[in-house]
Order: structure tokens, then sequence, then C-alpha cells
């Protein structure tokens, strides 16, 4: 008796690994974001064939949750999700695709709290992850370009992760190089605009869509139209913070969401 007792207190008392406890705290239920540090090291983790075992397994955990209440567990690991397909091994990203439906339940998802829908983020976020799962050639342009930033920020990828080896990648194809090609051909005009919608700028160039011009007052009222449809924000936080992401609806949707509620936020941001 005493022996089970004691058994019993030692699981208890059992400390998790870390990277266990980053996961509890990447999808857990409080109102706040995750720091993209965290995310991008469960990423990292993942190049470990254990380790990756644990953290699709813990998202396709989290995604089997039901109640409304806990919507914000949902958003965030969505979120983790769309991290590790941008960062992830290729063992990851298989992982997520194989059991991809699992994703595809939420893409309609509505959730209601205190009077106001606020699953624009879990919708947001699951048809990202169907698109990249979906387009193998935007997957790898993603993953070019989280390479890229991850290099520029850091100084080495999160991308090749713990091993590089002679093979071929699992996302890899015959036109990657040539995008890769147009890629930088694109960088180094010097007037150009962003090459898409969701690329960072640099100074002095105009946001993407817009080709060489600054959008108009319409097109601004446009943009902070749809980012309050998917957010469920206050007009005046979807202005401030497309206009910190220079007008570019995707990143500044991706922004809000990861980063949760700012002042004068509200409905879907809350749960970052």
């Amino acid at each position: 008796m005493w022996n089970k007792v004691s058994a019993f207190g030692d699981k208890i008392r059992k400390p998790s690994s870390a990277l266990e406890s980053q996961l509890k705290e990447a999808t857990g239920v409080e109102n706040w974001g995750v720091p993209n540090s965290m995310l991008h090291s469960i990423a990292l983790a993942s190049f470990d064939e254990n380790d990756c075992d644990i953290i699709v397994n813990h998202c396709h955990q989290v995604l089997q949750e039901k109640r409304d209440k806990f919507w914000r567990r949902i958003q965030k690991t969505l979120t983790l999700m769309e991290v590790l397909l941008k960062h992830g091994s290729d063992k990851c990203i298989e992982g997520i695709r194989k059991d991809l439906w699992r994703v595809q339940v939420w893409r309609e998802h509505r959730v209601m709290e205190e009077g106001r829908e606020v699953g624009g983020g879990i919708r947001f976020k699951a048809n990202a992850i169907v698109d990249l799962c979906g387009d193998p050639s935007l997957l790898q342009q993603e993953r070019d370009k989280a390479q890229q930033l991850s290099q520029k920020m850091t100084g080495h990828g999160t991308t090749a992760g713990k091993k590089e080896t002679g093979g071929p990648s699992a996302l890899k194809s015959p036109f990657d190089r040539a995008a890769r090609a147009v890629g930088k051909r694109s960088q180094g005009r010097s007037q150009s605009g962003w090459q898409d919608g969701s690329s960072t700028p640099s100074s002095g160039q105009s946001p993407g869509g817009f080709g060489g011009r600054q959008p108009s007052e319409q097109d601004k009222q446009m943009m902070v139209q749809q980012f309050c449809s998917v957010t469920g924000a206050a007009q005046l936080a979807a202005k401030d913070v497309l206009e910190r992401c220079h007008w570019d609806v995707h990143t500044a949707i991706n922004q809000y969401f990861n980063d949760g509620p700012s002042a004068g936020g509200g409905g879907g941001g809350g749960g970052g």
C-alpha cells in the first residue's frame, strides 16, 4: 500500500521537462500573448524526433478541446502550429499535414463571449495553416523568409535546426531555386515595393499590394474594416496596429493575435 502511495507521490512531484513546460505555457488559457522566442524554441526542439512527437501530439490533444470558454487555448495552439510550419522540422510538418482535419474543423468556428464574437483569430490561423499545408510552394517560400529573418535577428536560422542533411527536404520542389532567384532579383531593385502582402518593407518602400504608391484613405478604411472583421478589434486599435505594420493587413493581423490584446483592442485579439 505504501509503495503505491509513494509511487503516486513521486509521479506528482516529478517535474515536467523544459519542453513540456513551454508547451503548457504556449497553449495556456491565460489572456496574454506568448513570446516569439518561446515559439521558436519549441520549433527548434522539433528537429529532435522524440521531441517532435511530443509537440505534435500536444497540439492535437489541445485541438480536441470542445469547451468554448477555453477558446484561447485553441487560438494559441494554432499560432504555435503556424510557427512550426515555418520554422519546424520536416517531420513536424508531415505530422501536421497527416492530421490536417484537426485544424480544418476550426476554419468556420465561432465563439461568443460576453455578447461578442471572439473566434476571428481561430478562423484566421486555421485557414492560414490549411493554405500552407495545401501549397508546398507557398510553404517553402514562407520557410525561406522565416529562415532569412531568423538569420538576420540571431545570426543563424531556426529552419536549419539541429541537423543539416544532404538529402532532399520534404518541402523541396524543382521551382524552389527559381523562386529564390526571383526573390533575390526583387530585393535588388531600389524602387520596388513589397514582394507580397506578408513581407516586411525596408525603409522608404511602400506597402505591398499598392506598387509604388501609398494606400489612399479609402484603401486604409477598407483595410481597417477587414482587420476589425477578423479580429473584432475597435477601429482605433485597428488603425494603430496597421500603421505600425505599414498598412500590411496580413502582418498586422498576425501581430495582433501573436502579441495579445493591446490598449483599445477587443474581440478576437484577447487570446493572442
